[in-house]
């Protein structure tokens, strides 16, 4: 009885996880959403000129081999950690931006933040890929969604600690928001007195009505800062952990990642 249960929760996990990726492929696959890089060259070229100070001579060598093999470790770790932080801000500015609205269209945005936060993980998977490792190693993945769904879950992790690690984020941020909601009353005092000194600075007319609409639109923006702040926090420890992998790759790791995306 207990073994039919389990596989049939089994088997409804399943389900919805292939209408998931069925959805993101279907979304990431429009143009001005897709990730994939079509010609890894110009992520370095970019990255050479603007970021390294590179020769076009020294770019012509980069692209023969790898940024880390040709300017080194240190000055491909800069790079790693400045486009890492890079999409993680981005991905926080985008989960701020939607866990702004109530109501209705929160939830609406809600897919938009699962989406975008996708989009900046295969981006990053795609560029450390790029910086550390030589083209015809990460050419035998094949940047498209089915290859970069692999990538993504190895920089999840699967170990229960980072499973814990990431609800316990999630947990956190949560409680904030609820913290900061639960509490606006004790704020309400001296976010009023705020609001009518900025008002009155620009000569407006201070109503009952405009004190509440702006204590309001003041806790969405706090908690709303909340959520982006946990998003920046899950990306980066997930981005870092394929920095490490693929820095302490072994030769045929992206063979092995290539058989399980086939």
């Amino acid at each position: 009885m207990l073994k039919g249960v389990i596989d049939w929760v089994n088997k409804v996990i399943d389900w919805g996880m292939s209408k998931y990726y069925w959805a993101m492929e279907n979304a990431l696959s429009i143009k001005g959403l897709r990730t994939y890089y079509t010609n890894p060259d110009t992520f370095t070229e970019g990255c050479a000129a603007e970021f390294l100070k590179l020769t076009p001579d020294e770019i012509e060598t980069v692209k023969q081999s790898s940024i880390a093999e040709t300017c080194g470790m240190e000055r491909a770790d800069k790079l790693a950690k400045h486009r890492i932080h890079h999409h993680g801000l981005l991905a926080m500015l985008v989960t701020f931006l939607c866990a702004l609205p109530d109501g209705w269209l929160s939830y609406a945005l809600i897919v938009v933040d699962i989406i975008y936060f996708q989009m900046q993980v295969f981006v990053v998977s795609q560029e450390l890929y790029i910086i550390y490792c030589r083209k015809e190693k990460y050419s035998e993945i094949g940047f498209d969604f089915k290859s970069l769904i692999v990538v993504a879950v190895k920089m999840e992790g699967t170990l229960i600690k980072n499973k814990v690690a990431k609800q316990a984020k999630k947990g956190v941020g949560k409680a904030a928001q609820w913290i900061v909601r639960r509490s606006s009353h004790l704020l309400r005092g001296p976010m009023q007195a705020f609001l009518r000194q900025a008002l009155k600075w620009t000569g407006v007319t201070i109503t009952k009505e405009m004190i509440e609409g702006g204590i309001a639109l003041l806790l969405s923006a706090a908690c709303a800062l909340i959520a982006g702040f946990i998003s920046y926090w899950m990306f980066l420890p997930m981005a870092r952990r394929l920095q490490r992998d693929l820095k302490a790759a072994d030769p045929d790791e992206e063979s092995e990642i290539a058989e399980l995306a086939s």
